[in-house]
């Protein structure tokens, strides 16, 4: 079904930036409390695109999905410092010219994981593309208990990693 394809189209990606998300989501929040236009345009403009969002999951329209995925792209990091930075905009444009439509770096934004939207074709040029900036393809799947804290590469090596660990990895990615 379209859960299951949706799922092979994400990839996920670790930066290697870590950010400070309440630094960011207080930022946010000081200039939304400022009631600068530009801003709240924005945030209406974003909660415009949830909406499509929500309607081409519903509808089915993967491509279309991952279209609005980047025009929200574009949105966001403009809203606020932070949400992106240089390298995760170099390693966004990387995998865009090499056929991802649209991504979402995880959390508040300016570093941790960048979330990629690309086609299954695509998903090997894009991998290759963004492992040559120095980025680590994670596995991704659905999961319906909410957040699960796994020990997994990149910030354990394998060598290090327990067998009780690589079961947990595997029980949660089946």
């Amino acid at each position: 079904g379209d859960q299951e394809l949706l799922e092979k189209r994400f990839m996920l990606f670790f930066t290697g930036v870590s950010r400070n998300a309440s630094t960011i989501l207080q930022w946010q929040k000081q200039a939304c409390e400022k009631g600068d236009p530009a801003i709240l345009r924005r945030l209406e403009r974003i909660k415009g695109l949830a909406v499509e969002i929500r309607e081409s999951l519903e509808r089915g329209n993967l491509d279309w999905f991952g279209h609005l995925l980047h025009l929200n792209w574009l949105e966001k990091r403009q809203l606020v410092v932070g949400v992106t930075n240089p390298f995760i905009d170099e390693c966004y444009r990387v995998a865009r010219e090499n056929g991802a439509l649209g991504g979402k770096v995880t959390g508040a934004g300016g570093g941790g994981f960048l979330l990629l939207y690309c086609p299954e074709d695509r998903q090997p040029t894009v991998e290759l593309a963004l492992s040559k900036l120095g980025l680590t393809r994670c596995p991704f799947v659905f999961e319906g208990r909410g957040v699960q804290v796994m020990k997994l590469f990149p910030w354990a090596s394998q060598d290090s990693m327990q067998e009780e660990d690589l079961i947990g990895v595997h029980n949660a990615l089946v």
